[in-house]
């Protein structure tokens, strides 16, 4: 069975037509600005914090790394233990700063 409607094809077509002429007409439009404007790029301070915090990311130790998943991992497991004498050793020590 087949079924034909002018119609419609005639609408796809026109919108076609009118999609490639809005296309030319914005080339021509650009081509003719290209001389005239100057491009400017401004990076936010937010931007700029998540760079420095990337490059941070990515200049750790991969055996930092693995220090932090294997306590990751003990963690998980319920298995992770902690000597009161060394926690409360370490929290003078930044106490005496």
């Amino acid at each position: 069975m087949k079924i034909e409607n002018n119609s419609i094809n005639s609408l796809s077509t026109n919108k076609t037509n009118n999609v490639v002429s809005s296309e030319e007409k914005s080339k021509s439009i650009s081509k003719k600005q290209i001389g005239h404007t100057q491009d400017k790029v401004h990076i936010s301070d937010q931007a700029q914090l998540l760079s420095k915090a990337m490059q941070t990311y990515k200049n750790i130790d991969d055996v930092r790394i693995e220090k932090i998943r294997d306590l990751q991992e003990q963690l998980d497991a319920g298995v992770y233990e902690i000597s009161p004498e060394v926690l409360a050793k370490h929290i003078m020590s930044q106490l005496e700063l």
